[in-house]
């Protein structure tokens, strides 16, 4: 399973090339944060337009196609 750092690094490369047009954090449960605001990535726990909470295997998994 990738670490929270490789996702961080796959997401910011991602939205480097088409930022996000409102704010979003990503709540791991426990597992840390991803916050993406226009073109940028971090692992802060900031204030976003809109808050998703989903565990780290089910984040994995959706991207890999296996969960929708």
């Amino acid at each position: 399973m990738p670490t929270l750092e490789e996702i961080t690094v796959r997401l910011q490369k991602a939205v480097s090339e088409q930022p996000a047009p409102r704010t979003v954090t990503i709540d791991l449960k426990g597992e840390g944060f991803l916050h993406i605001e226009g073109s940028t990535v971090s692992n802060a726990n900031a204030p976003a337009d809109c808050t998703v909470t989903v565990s780290m295997d089910d984040l994995v998994a959706m991207t890999k196609g296996e969960l929708d």
